[in-house]
């Protein structure tokens, strides 16, 4: 059998990334590789809905566990998600 390449998919889409800095740091503590991608449009000081948004990554073979993760810490925490 074929050894198949984890690829990257989208776990969350935050608002700010400050919330999409803390979430990558409590995954890439728990050994989550991650990636985010900001559309975040900075010529103006408003929000443009989704010119707004960064997306948080993990790769798919992480994707469970990521999310357990993040409805624990939100459980923990209600403001954290």
């Amino acid at each position: 059998m074929e050894d198949q390449e984890s690829s990257w998919v989208a776990l969350r889409t935050v608002a700010s990334e400050e919330e999409a800095i803390f979430m990558q740091g409590m995954l890439e503590a728990e050994g989550i590789p991650c990636t985010l991608e900001s559309l975040k449009y900075h010529a103006e000081p408003v929000n443009l809905g989704m010119l707004s948004e960064i997306r948080v990554y993990v790769m798919e073979t992480d994707l469970q566990r990521a999310q357990e993760l993040l409805t624990a810490a939100t459980e923990q925490d209600p403001s954290a998600g």
